[in-house]
C-alpha cells in the first residue's frame, strides 16, 4: 500500500524606516509610529496570514489516511503518506509495516523487505518479513516463520492464513482467518479473506454476508467491495452489484475492473 516532506509556512514581515539625509540627530524629531499601518500588520498576522497556515498533522494521521488510500488501491500515495509519519516519527513500527505492505502490492520487493527489518518490535517485523516471503510465493518459509511467533495476532493470523490459502489448504486457511478475527475486529482483510473461500466453496450467500461485514469495518475497501459485487451477480442479484461497482468508482475512478464489470452487467 513511496517521498514526501513536511513543512509549515510561516510569515515574516519586516519593515524598513529611512530618515532624512543631512539632518542633524540633535534636532531631528523621533520617528513617528504610523498607528494604522502597525494595526493593518497586527491584524494580518493574527488573521488571514495565520489562518493560511495548514495545522500539522501527526504521524498517526499520516498512518489512517496512508490506510485508505491502501484500501482504495491508490499504493503510490499510501506509500507517500507513510513515508509523511515516519519523518514525522521514525520509530512508528505500524507505519513502516504498513509502508512495507503497499511496497509489496507495487511490487517493490526490495524496498519492502528494508521497510520491513527496520521494525523494532520482533512480532511484527517477523509478519512483516512473512508477507514479503508470500508476495515472492514463498509460503512454506512464510508460514514457518509465522510459526515462531510467541504472540499471536489478528494480523499474524491474517498473513498466516494467506500463506496455507496459497498452498492450498484452505481449511486450515479458514481457521486462521476466524482467530485472526477472534483476536482483531478492526482489520476487513480477514473477514473478506474468509468469504472468498466460502465463495470457492460454492457457499455464496453465506460469502456475501462476511463481505458486508469487511465493508462495515472498512467502507472503502474496493478488493472487499469488489469480491460482495461478484457474489450479488453470481447470486443473480444484478442490480445491487452495479450498485456497489459504482460506489467502487466512486472511491477510486480508475479501477479497471470495476468499469469493465459494470459494462457488462448493464448490457445485460
Amino acid at each position: 500500500m513511496e517521498r514526501l516532506e513536511r513543512w509549515i509556512g510561516s510569515v515574516v514581515f519586516s519593515a524598513a524606516l529611512a530618515s532624512p539625509l543631512y539632518v542633524s540627530p540633535a534636532y531631528a524629531d523621533p520617528p513617528k509610529k504610523d498607528e494604522s499601518t502597525l494595526n493593518k500588520i497586527i491584524s494580518g498576522m493574527t488573521g488571514s496570514a495565520v489562518g493560511a497556515v495548514t495545522p500539522q498533522k501527526t504521524a498517526e494521521e499520516y498512518v489512517n489516511e496512508g490506510r485508505r488510500a491502501y484500501l482504495r488501491q491508490d499504493y503510490k500515495t499510501a506509500v507517500e503518506l507513510y513515508d509523511n509519519a515516519i519523518s514525522i516519527d521514525s520509530s512508528l513500527d505500524t507505519a513502516r509495516y504498513r509502508k512495507g505492505e503497499a511496497l509489496c502490492m507495487t511490487g517493490d520487493f526490495e524496498n519492502a523487505q528494508k521497510e520491513f527489518e527496520c521494525i523494532r518490535e520482533e512480532n511484527l517485523r517477523t509478519v512483516g518479513l512473512s508477507l514479503w516471503k508470500i508476495s515472492r510465493k514463498e509460503y512454506v518459509a512464510a508460514e514457518r516463520d509465522l510459526e515462531t511467533i510467541r504472540d499471536i495476532t489478528g494480523l499474524s493470523m491474517n498473513v498466516l492464513g494467506f500463506a496455507l490459502q496459497a498452498q492450498g489448504r484452505n481449511s486450515e486457511a479458514k481457521e486462521a482467518y476466524l482467530k485472526g478475527m477472534e483476536l482483531d475486529g478492526t482489520l476487513s482483510e480477514i473477514p473478506h479473506n474468509y468469504g472468498y473461500l466460502l465463495a470457492k466453496e460454492g457457499k455464496i450467500a453465506e460469502a456475501i454476508d462476511w463481505a458486508k461485514k469487511a465493508l462495515a469495518i472498512e467502507p472503502e475497501n474496493i478488493t472487499a467491495r469488489y469480491g460482495l459485487a461478484k457474489n450479488l451477480s453470481d447470486f443473480g442479484r444484478i442490480q445491487e452489484a452495479k450498485v456497489e461497482l459504482q460506489e467502487i468508482l466512486r472511491i477510486n475512478p480508475n479501477y479497471e475492473k470495476a468499469k469493465r464489470s459494470y459494462a457488462v452487467l448493464s448490457s445485460r
